[in-house]
């Protein structure tokens, strides 16, 4: 609802500057136009090859099975998660930025970019270092299930993607 609210306060304020402006001012700018679809355009295949990729990837292991599915679907509800967190510091360095441009402080934006690149390299790391700690906590907080033989390992993998057979506690003797 305080989305809602938000944009339609913005579509408010946008419609009432838009009559307020001269009228010459109020035509579209082909040129200005032209160059944001360009931008646009390259942001939406990227977009769209991004979710592409995750698409072909919850219809193969949708095949493959429920808990492979549950899986992925966790790990990319984590992935979107964390991107997210980043986000939040690319953000705040593009204002940050652009503040520093628009008062004609090069100096200033170029040392503020650096320090964002800088926490988001940290960030990476850390958040990166957290989970490969929480590498054997993490899976079981989403499910109840005991460990099995076709649980991942410690390496991420089932046991038999590592190349390991599951133990058995009989043998056949061949009879």
């Amino acid at each position: 609802m305080g989305t809602v609210i938000a944009q339609a306060g913005m579509g408010i304020a946008f419609v009432t500057l838009l009559l307020r402006a001269p009228a010459d001012s109020r035509r579209p700018d082909r040129a200005r136009i032209r160059s944001l679809v360009t931008i646009g355009a390259q942001l939406f295949v990227r977009t769209v090859a991004l979710w592409a990729c995750f698409v072909f990837a919850t219809s193969i292991l949708a095949r493959v099975g429920q808990a492979s599915l549950g899986a992925h679907q966790i790990a990319f509800q984590l992935f979107a998660f964390l991107a997210l967190v980043l986000d939040a510091i690319a953000i705040a360095g593009q204002v940050i930025v652009g503040r520093a441009l628009g008062a004609s402080d090069a100096d200033g934006a170029r040392a503020a970019a650096r320090r964002m690149l800088e926490w988001a390299l940290g960030a990476g790391v850390l958040i990166g270092a957290v989970l490969l700690a929480l590498i054997d906590v993490l899976p079981r907080a989403f499910t109840g299930d005991p460990p099995s033989s076709s649980a991942p390992t410690r390496c991420g993998r089932s046991s038999a993607c590592c190349g390991r057979r599951p133990r058995s506690s009989s043998r056949s003797t061949g009879s």
